[in-house]
């Protein structure tokens, strides 16, 4: 239970960090498209973080991956929820998760990466919601840990 509530912490404060830096990032965006691109690479650390401090909780494990899709893969089926998160409905909409996933590199070292403030908007909304989802799906996990943790030391 300790293991997972340090995780728990680490990764709700790395989180807000970078959505912190995002939100500055995007700001000063609407004049310089550095500056989005830089919005968009911690977007993308954010959500990389939130993926991987919910398998953190809820595992214990999580691998050293900065791909998205994969860690999509392994999360969505622990926590059904998180298949809200990224609807793939409209083109504006996979774009905006291709922009988010391509962040890694591409907003860092692609001269061609382009990042509208429309799409760091959405991307934003998203990715709150997404942390809404994960802190609810990590509590939940801590609170059954403390109740376990409880049973076996009144029964001791």
């Amino acid at each position: 239970m300790q293991e997972a509530t340090e995780y728990f912490e680490e990764w709700t404060g790395a989180t807000s960090r970078f959505l912190k830096l995002a939100k500055i990032s995007a700001e000063e965006g609407q004049q310089d498209e550095e500056w989005r691109k830089n919005a968009a690479f911690n977007l993308h650390q954010a959500v990389e973080t939130l993926y991987q401090g919910l398998l953190l909780v809820l595992t214990l494990y999580s691998p050293k991956s900065h791909n998205l899709v994969n860690l999509r893969k392994m999360t969505e089926p622990l926590e059904p929820r998180l298949r809200e998160v990224w609807p793939q409905d409209t083109k504006f909409q996979k774009r905006c998760f291709e922009l988010l996933r391509a962040a890694y590199v591409k907003a860092r070292y692609s001269r061609h990466y382009r990042i509208t403030d429309e799409e760091l908007a959405w991307l934003t909304e998203r990715i709150e919601m997404l942390r809404q989802i994960v802190t609810e799906a990590s509590e939940a996990r801590l609170t059954s840990l403390r109740a376990q943790a409880d049973r076996a030391s009144t029964s001791e």
